[in-house]
């Protein structure tokens, strides 16, 4: 089942605004994660400090997407870089944070409503 659920989520100066296609690591890779997801998984990757190969696998991006959003995340304040090196800032933890904390609420919305579907009940 796909959900569109509208959202806004920011940290300081940086936010995201728009349409939630899924949650991120579930099931959801590539072309179908929405820009959120992928910023969070650069900064799992990068949370204890890791080169842009390191980040490119552990988010599971190509290397043109790594490059679009290194930049995204290094101009937010998110990350910064040190040599070859790119480490996650106190901003960039507290993202991470408020981010797990939403993907807490949303799955659990998402089995709440799923349970209510199996009631044989329609809601929409």
């Amino acid at each position: 089942m796909l959900v569109l659920t509208p959202f806004r989520f920011g940290v300081g100066d940086f936010s995201f605004s728009g349409l939630i296609r899924g949650v991120c690591g579930v099931v959801l890779l590539g072309k179908n994660r929405d820009r959120l997801c992928i910023v969070a998984a650069i900064l799992e990757a990068a949370n204890s400090g890791a080169t842009k190969t390191h980040i490119m696998v552990g988010a599971h991006l190509s290397f043109s997407l790594l490059e679009k959003y290194l930049g995204v995340v290094v101009g937010a304040g998110f990350v910064r870089v040190e040599g070859s090196r790119y480490v996650l800032t106190l901003q960039g933890q507290e993202f991470l944070r408020q981010y797990g904390r939403f993907q807490e609420h949303y799955v659990g919305a998402q089995k709440l409503l799923e349970a209510l579907d199996c009631d044989g009940r329609s809601w929409f």
